[in-house]
């Protein structure tokens, strides 16, 4: 118990032995979730692994949160120090590496009650909830100890088996979501890159429904013959995302595994997709199921993971000058809104802070901040612009460091989209929506769309529908008055009642006052006549004396 690994894996072990079994956590669950309710049921599971320190408050209260809104949606940053950094390429390696250690990896069944070793956490307290689905796979739900978001759950099924994605995977987040229809249930893509920390083992994640993107309206709506009642539309986004919904779970999950066969083969070389590099595939979609007034929603995150020598860690992904910032790959969480930041940038942000504060000399660690190997290297330029500007005021320059951080996200995802958020992009997703047989809603529109720069958020349009779901955006010009119309002996149409002409408006001015609501008119005639004061509520009216 000399280092801080020693004390973690010694408190762990103590709470093990104070913390239910697991028999009687999921019977406890289960009567829960009978009497209460599914929604109280998560909840106080969700407290239970706080409890029993499976879930560390005192590390997760140390994350920095801060959220802003950017061009295309808000976005959330998160500086999780609780989470060790992972390389792309150690992922992609762990993926291949032959599976002889035990337990296997993090997500296994078997972890329960695992005392840990080298390299991998204990698991005395860890607790899971089984949940049997429809094809006879059973899976299992468990909490994220890096709690990324509220209630920040993981299904893993049974076998320890590579990440797939097919029909019987959107078909599993669909019983998913209906099972537990406050959460929403994603998946990462399966492959390197664009795939989430753990390929290794089939799981998918949810929890509540609070990140940015399900704040997001739609741009362009589509309809497919070969899936009547189900609406294909183009999401207003950072990235190329792809909303379905309908109300028939089976035919949104065939849509959803439609989209993914079609988009696994399809190329546009003048957008630098390419589907194959001979048989290693590149093409994947990152896909995030929940439901909605009765509907079942299938957003589609349409990715990419080929490589050249420009981009030896993407295409499409953040280019080296912002690996600073965030190296690993951009999965499921990131691309709906929510940046999972490395830990070290808590030290960093403390280090520019000292240098601005004169707490530390540029002159005196020139020599460590000209070093390429130093954490501080990629900073040293901003941290001059820093010094210039908030030396005299030290307490601005926080918020100029959370400026910096966030414009570096924005770049971030927005390099993983393989349609980009220009007029280019824009034609490219058209045609792929082309391509897998979709044709748009309101063609008349979309004709008199055509020389309009994307998104289409310029005057003379607007939005339609304030929901999240079918917000749509269209003309709203009125057409020219002819000339006939505009006439002077006719006054202009008003909206709301019809307009009258003069004789009408003398004659309405002689008629008898229309009756009001509540005491009846007075009439001419006895309207100067002295009468007995109306009576009133409360004490009667005094006697004039």
């Amino acid at each position: 118990m000399i280092d801080e690994l020693g004390v973690d894996r010694f408190k762990t072990r103590v709470m093990g032995l104070v913390t239910p079994c697991p028999s009687m956590v999921v019977d406890y669950f289960d009567k829960t979730s009978l009497r209460k309710g599914i929604r109280f049921a998560t909840e106080d599971f969700y407290n239970f692994c706080y409890a029993s320190t499976y879930l560390n408050k005192e590390k997760l209260d140390k994350n920095i949160i801060w959220k802003k809104k950017g061009q295309f949606g808000e976005l959330v940053i998160t500086i999780n120090v609780a989470r060790p950094e992972k390389d792309p390429k150690e992922i992609a390696a762990a993926k291949a590496a032959p599976q002889t250690a035990y337990p296997k990896c993090m997500l296994c069944a078997e972890n329960i009650g695992y005392a840990g070793r080298i390299g991998f956490p204990a698991r005395q307290t860890l607790r899971y909830i089984p949940i049997p689905l429809s094809d006879d796979s059973m899976w299992y739900m468990q909490f994220s100890p890096y709690r990324y978001f509220d209630q920040h759950a993981i299904f893993f099924s049974e076998k320890h088996e590579p990440m797939a994605l097919g029909e019987k995977s959107f078909l599993r987040m669909a019983e998913l979501v209906k099972g537990i229809p406050h959460y929403f249930v994603g998946s990462n893509a399966p492959l390197p890159i664009v795939g989430g920390s753990i390929l290794s083992h089939d799981h998918y994640q949810g929890g509540s429904k609070e990140l940015p993107y399900f704040n997001t309206p739609i741009i362009r709506q589509f309809v497919n013959s070969k899936f009547p009642g189900v609406k294909f539309s183009i999401v207003d986004w950072y990235t190329s995302a792809m909303r379905i919904k309908g109300a028939d779970v089976a035919a949104v999950c065939k849509a959803a595994n439609y989209v993914n066969d079609m988009w696994a083969n399809y190329n546009d070389e003048s957008l630098g997709i390419i589907s194959h590099t001979g048989d290693t595939p590149h093409n994947a979609i990152t896909p995030v199921f929940r439901l909605e007034r009765g509907d079942l929603y299938a957003e589609l995150f349409l990715r990419n993971n080929r490589t050249d020598k420009e981009h030896p860690y993407g295409i499409f992904h953040p280019t080296e000058d912002m690996h600073h910032i965030k190296k690993e790959g951009i999965g499921v969480i990131e691309v709906m809104g929510l940046f999972v930041l490395p830990g070290r940038l808590a030290k960093i942000i403390r280090e520019l802070l000292k240098y601005v504060k004169g707490e530390k000399s540029l002159k005196e660690n020139e020599a460590v901040l000209n070093d390429p190997e130093n954490a501080m290297y990629p900073y040293r330029e901003y941290l001059v612009q820093l010094i210039n500007k908030y030396s005299d005021n030290p307490r601005l320059a926080q918020n100029d460091i959370a400026d910096y951080i966030f414009n570096a996200c924005e770049k971030i995802i927005g390099c993983t989209a393989v349609f980009k958020r220009n007029e280019e992009g824009m034609d490219g997703f058209v045609r792929f929506m082309n391509y897998i047989g979709c044709e748009e809603v309101n063609q008349e529109s979309k004709e008199k769309k055509s020389d309009k720069k994307f998104p289409y958020k310029k005057k003379g349009y607007v939005k339609r529908d304030n929901s999240n779901d079918d917000a749509n955006y269209e003309e709203s010009e009125e057409p020219e008055p002819s000339a006939e119309a505009v006439t002077e002996e006719v006054a202009p149409k008003r909206k709301g009642r019809t307009s009258k002409t003069d004789v009408e408006e003398e004659e309405s001015k002689t008629a008898e006052a229309p009756k009001k609501r509540g005491r009846p008119a007075k009439t001419t005639e006895n309207a100067d006549v002295a009468e007995e004061a109306p009576k009133r509520r409360g004490r009667p009216p005094k006697k004039a004396e």
